[in-house]
């Protein structure tokens, strides 16, 4: 018998959002190959925290930057790459949006409100998290990236 091997990879993700009035507002991004709604997210680069990764992947993917929760405010797993991913998922008071970025020329982004990002995001966790998201704000700590 073959010896089978298992591979977890590390993610993290943030929930990009801002105050606009009274209205919150989230920062949906598209993914490159399937150009589905996500949020910025990616593996956890070497020497970098998953929050630092995180904030990092927001400002490479969608061009934006902020203070980031202390904690992650959910996570959850998927299958890829033969492995699973487990990512962290922390918040994002987005006070920076650049006019040019990275990954510009292969993602659009768009600010919606939290019901219309709930809708267009298909990872249960993230949608769950939409629909709390005002409590999760008022609980986190933020932190300047």
């Amino acid at each position: 018998m073959g010896k089978s091997t298992f591979t977890v990879y590390k993610q993290s993700a943030v929930i990009p959002y801002r105050e606009q009035g009274s209205r919150l507002l989230i920062l949906l991004i598209t993914s490159r190959n399937s150009g589905k709604w996500i949020v910025p997210k990616g593996l956890i680069e070497p020497g970098l925290s998953a929050r630092e990764s995180a904030a990092l992947e927001a400002l490479e993917e969608g061009g934006i930057g902020g203070e980031v929760s202390t904690k992650a405010v959910t996570q959850y797993s998927y299958n890829k790459w033969g492995g699973t991913c487990d990512v962290s998922v922390y918040l994002m008071k987005v006070n920076e949006e650049l006019d040019e970025w990275q990954e510009m020329n292969e993602r659009k982004r768009e600010w919606v409100t939290v019901e219309k990002a709930a809708g267009r995001i298909k990872t249960r966790a993230i949608r769950e998290t939409l629909e709390k998201l005002p409590r999760h704000i008022n609980e986190a700590d933020f932190v300047e990236r």
